[in-house]
């Protein structure tokens, strides 16, 4: 994720102790598993997921987060999923299925 979300995070009082990474794969996009497993951690010990950050293009890389199963463990646990799209975004006219997922 961005350094800006913590910032926001910090600037809207919510602590930025509460951002938690997770992994990225070799191909540095977010390790859905470990995403999934931090997920249901955190649900298991009666912790609300208040967003779910997804990256569509790093700006080091280049490189697309699955958007499609991001939005839906969001949807499963109620919380807004985030898509990071500001080096990205344009591919959502594009016909390479980058962006699938957004609005899901």
């Amino acid at each position: 994720m961005h350094y800006s979300i913590a910032k926001a995070v910090g600037v809207l009082g919510i602590g930025t102790e509460s951002v938690i990474s997770v992994p990225t794969t070799a191909d540095l996009k977010i390790d859905l598993t470990a995403l999934a497993a931090t997920v249901a951690r955190l649900t298991g010990s009666g912790k609300r997921i208040l967003a779910i950050i997804a990256v569509a293009g790093t700006t080091e890389a280049g490189s697309f987060d699955e958007i499609t199963p991001m939005a839906a463990l969001a949807r499963k646990h109620n919380a807004w999923l985030h898509v990071d799209a500001a080096w990205g975004g344009g591919h959502i006219f594009g016909s390479k299925r980058l962006m699938d997922g957004v609005g899901a």
